[in-house]
């Protein structure tokens, strides 16, 4: 069988979920699948070859509106004919919306621009609407990231559940309890966190409720006897004015700390390091930062909305994202609870170590098996 892979998302200098998921994949199927033929499609890397993977070149850029749509639907489809591909995936939303004789896989990990398009920019939440519309149409296969992504495709779609398969992503084996205290101390000592801190991780955008976890840090300051700062990691995306208001606002924030960028070594010692991770997002399809947290033996607070609570199960605490004095007591109460802490850190151990990237390849594979076997005549 010939697979293909659009990889393009790779060559983005801005690091995403999908580029994190697009690259696991990838690397966990050379792992585990040593007979089909893998044709990847890539921005710059071409004409290499690992073994049965194929690096192709594509000339246009996957954020090069509307060339790489165009591209998707000229250059693309004629590639796939060429090289006689039985199954294509897309990893986001463009698939060729005609000229195409295989099978068509796409992965969705939301449904947030179609339930919050308030949180988006105008232009990107039509230009997602469309695309995923389309694609939901032409693919064969839906791949959804998590249960709640999926019953979030068939509540806004009239789509045959039999043709959404539920695949989780993972978490990168880095991301685990580490013991070299050297080490923790050093990323501490790197961004000058010299005392116990709070942790929260990703893009500062609204939807991960960064403003309202600024609000109830300073409920929760003025109930402790001794401070504890509160790191944001995570890039600017779009929408975040009012984050950085929330902050200059904040009575208290010198103790608040925004590290806009963290090298990828350095986030499973910030992990390591945190005393409490707090996840209040008003949306998520998959929720990758729970996991890495879990993994990493860190007590998590997050939100009790959309795939938080399938994907932490019990091994965190949950909580209304909109309710700012809820989310103060939950983080006052896991800091302060040693019985708790203990329980939270044990169970996420065990949670996240469900979610591993080889069996979201080997899951994968299967659907590519399945998919092409059922276009045959």
């Amino acid at each position: 069988m010939k697979i293909a892979i659009d990889c393009r998302m790779l060559g983005n200098k801005r690091k995403s979920g999908i580029g994190n998921y697009t690259r696991n994949l990838i690397s966990n199927l050379r792992k585990i699948d040593g007979s089909n033929e893998y044709f990847l499609f890539f921005n710059e890397i071409a004409g290499r070859r690992e073994g049965k993977f194929h690096h192709v070149k594509s000339v246009v850029n996957f954020e090069s509106h509307p060339l790489s749509e165009i591209w998707a639907n000229t250059c693309l489809p004629y590639k796939l004919f060429r090289k006689d591909v039985n199954v294509f995936h897309s990893p986001f939303l463009i698939l060729p919306a005609w000229g195409t004789r295989c099978r068509l896989v796409i992965t969705i990990y939301d449904m947030v621009v179609f339930k919050f398009p308030s949180l988006f920019p105008r232009k990107y939440s039509y230009f997602v609407k469309v695309m995923t519309t389309m694609a939901l149409r032409r693919a064969d296969k839906i791949i959804a990231i998590s249960v709640s992504t999926k019953n979030d495709i068939l509540e806004i779609f009239n789509i045959p559940e039999e043709k959404i398969e539920v695949i989780y992503g993972g978490a990168d084996e880095v991301f685990r309890k580490i013991d070299d205290r050297d080490l923790i101390d050093s990323v501490q000592s790197k961004y000058s966190l010299d005392g116990p801190f709070i942790l929260n991780v990703g893009t500062l955008e609204p939807r991960k409720n960064v403003a309202r976890l600024i609000k109830a840090y300073e409920i929760l300051q003025t109930r402790l006897t001794e401070k504890i700062k509160l790191v944001i990691a995570g890039g600017k995306g779009w929408l975040y004015d009012d984050i950085f208001k929330a902050l200059s606002d904040s009575k208290v924030k010198d103790d608040i700390i925004i590290l806009e960028k963290v090298e990828d070594s350095e986030l499973p010692l910030l992990y390591n390091a945190a005393s409490l991770f707090v996840y209040p997002a008003l949306y998520e399809g998959f929720g990758l930062p729970v996991v890495e947290a879990m993994a990493c033996g860190v007590p998590v607070v997050t939100s009790n909305v959309s795939s938080m609570p399938e994907i932490a199960e019990g091994a965190a605490v949950l909580v209304n994202p909109k309710n700012t004095v809820e989310l103060a007591d939950a983080m006052y109460e896991t800091l302060m609870n040693g019985s708790l802490r203990d329980k939270l850190v044990k169970r996420g151990i065990e949670r996240a170590g469900r979610f591993r990237w080889e069996t979201t390849a080997k899951q994968t594979l299967e659907v590519y098996e399945a998919v092409e076997k059922s276009g045959k005549s």
